[in-house]
């Protein structure tokens, strides 16, 4: 977590949420964007660990799964690192998208940045030392993780080809029949090591038709495949913010008012909240030559070809070329 302010703070396993925030600009100093709204998350000083444990569905305990948890009791308190993912990561996103969705991928971004929270998050039934007994604790299957992962992934890897206007790659996904209809289709999906679920959600949507979603679909031009890929990336962050961001009237200490913000519910909503502004904004990224951090390119600050975060990275580099050259 480069350049990432750290405090730490006693926490359990639940979310709070203030009545205070503090409307600075991001480090990134965009102009451009919106205010962000000071989401805190916490990272727990224990750690997090891969167990095969039942969960509670409706109250009753299902087979037993991997489940990356603390291992901690819900009522128990630990020592957390908290930090502003929204503030000093501005694009957390796509970092996460790249995340391996492995155990041991998985368990690095977690180690880093904290568990995905919100819905990803179930009732995890953990044993005690004492055989026989378990306790209530928090946990988040691995195929949630490898299913948010792969649906971030797929929706930055679409609109990366809708920014740039590229309409043969997208040519292989975005498929008309005739004139009357129009859908999204990747059958590489079905290489993935994923629940049969989880590979029909990314499989296959339908966009429009002349019958279903008849507005829509009048705004297509026959054969583009532009509009109906950008109509994809669209539908799929609408539903990976629900529930997952509220509408919260706010306390704001630099305005000394109330204002009405959109804030993330849980780390992963303010990972599909980061990725909608991107989107929103057209922003551009590209990652770090030395050390593949991503970097947001302002238009104004940066020069279009800037290829290092930081002044380490840019003296890494510097001296693996000198030294390369010896």
């Amino acid at each position: 977590m480069s350049g990432i302010v750290r405090q730490r703070k006693w926490a359990n396993n639940t979310s709070h949420y203030g009545d205070t925030v503090t409307t600075r600009k991001a480090e990134t100093e965009r102009e451009h964007v919106p205010d962000l709204v000071e989401f805190v998350w916490h990272v727990p000083d224990e750690g997090y660990q891969w167990i095969e444990l039942a969960l509670l569905d409706d109250g009753k305990p299902t087979d037993r799964q991997l489940v990356l948890t603390t291992g901690r009791a819900m009522t128990a308190s630990g020592l957390a690192t908290q930090y502003s993912p929204l503030r000093t990561d501005p694009a957390l996103f796509r970092e996460f998208a790249q995340t391996e969705p492995s155990q041991d991928g998985i368990l690095g971004f977690a180690t880093r940045y904290g568990a995905l929270g919100g819905d990803v998050q179930d009732i995890a039934l953990i044993p005690t030392e004492t055989p026989g007994t378990s306790h209530l604790g928090l946990g988040e299957p691995a195929w949630k993780w490898q299913k948010e992962i792969l649906a971030m992934r797929e929706a930055i890897w679409l609109w990366d080809l809708v920014h740039t206007g590229n309409d043969e790659s997208l040519k292989s996904v975005i498929r008309w029949t005739e004139d009357v209809a129009v859908h999204y289709s990747n059958p590489s999906v079905d290489q993935l090591a994923l629940r049969d679920d989880v590979k029909e959600l990314l499989r296959y949507r339908l966009i429009a038709t002349k019958d279903i979603d008849a507005d829509i679909f009048r705004r297509f031009m026959p054969g583009d495949v532009i509009a109906p890929a950008r109509r994809v990336v669209q539908r799929v962050i609408n539903e990976c913010l629900e529930k997952r961001v509220s509408t919260r009237v706010l306390w704001d200490e630099a305005t000394n008012k109330l204002g009405v913000y959109v804030v993330p519910v849980s780390l992963i909503g303010a990972l599909w909240l980061q990725f909608a502004e991107s989107v929103a904004h057209k922003l551009d990224y590209r990652p770090c030559a030395q050390c593949g951090r991503w970097l947001y390119i302002h238009p104004d600050r940066n020069r279009t070809n800037k290829r290092y975060c930081s002044e380490p990275c840019r003296s890494k580099a510097y001296r693996r070329r000198m030294a390369g050259s010896a």
